[in-house]
């Protein structure tokens, strides 16, 4: 069903059958370079009443306009991370993410040689690797027709600063037509089909709803303490 507002309308995504997928919506016939208050009202409730919102066809995007839309969000965050570049190079995050000169709040993230983009010349990306994360990794034998998920994770710089209320992630070139077999790495042996380069979201509503009682109370009831800079400190491990 289409909620119609304006020019703009919102789409729940329609789950696969059998599944208890219960969140996420398309939003169509938003100008995101030209967004007026009123635009961006019922973005804002659409993103808050499904979780994750998605617009398609906006490969030519201006980092600008990315960054302002994500900014109105939340007008006091204004910088990526925790602002600072001097110690870049030595995260292990460096081969996974490049700044963009004129718009430093957004990083670029992909895989392989990439010629010229945004102020870019000639970098590398390197596309961040299951085996990085995972006891047991898919065979060399197997790594390009199977895949698993990376690892759970929210985008944040958590030390001394206080969660983020949204991110925002632009695809500007996927890879076409391929599919990899997602093996679940859970137990299960599970699998199932998805395009290359994909990116899982998972409901934390859900999650908790699935907790037991006193695991419930636990999260309710506890306090985490993150390190200043993990990825600094971990990266000569």
């Amino acid at each position: 069903m289409a909620v119609k507002i304006n020019n703009i309308t919102v789409h729940k995504i329609q789950p696969p059958k059998g599944s208890k997928i219960d969140f996420g919506a398309e939003i169509r016939g938003a100008d995101l370079e030209n967004l007026s208050e009123e635009d961006f009202k019922i973005i804002r409730n659409a993103l808050y009443e499904n979780s994750v919102v998605l617009f398609k066809n906006q490969q030519s995007l201006s980092p600008k306009a990315q960054f302002e839309l994500t900014q109105k969000f939340d007008p006091s965050a204004g910088s990526y991370g925790h602002g600072k570049t001097i110690d870049a190079k030595r995260s292990v995050l460096h081969p996974d993410l490049k700044t963009i000169p004129h718009q430093p709040q957004v990083q670029v993230i992909g895989n392989g040689p990439v010629a010229e983009f945004e102020g870019l010349k000639d970098i590398t990306l390197k596309h961040p690797h299951h085996k990085t994360f995972h006891k047991e990794p898919i065979s060399e034998a197997d790594d390009r027709d199977a895949t698993r998920f990376y690892r759970w994770h929210i985008d944040a710089a958590l030390y001394d600063l206080s969660p983020p209320k949204v991110t925002s992630l632009m695809a500007v070139k996927v890879p076409k037509t391929e599919t990899q077999t997602l093996r679940y790495d859970d137990g299960t042996n599970d699998e199932m089909k998805v395009p290359r380069g994909s990116t899982a979201f998972v409901s934390s509503y859900r999650m908790y709803d699935l907790l037991s009682e006193t695991d419930k109370e636990f999260a309710r009831t506890t306090k985490v303490q993150y390190a200043a800079h993990p990825y600094i400190w971990m990266s000569p491990a």
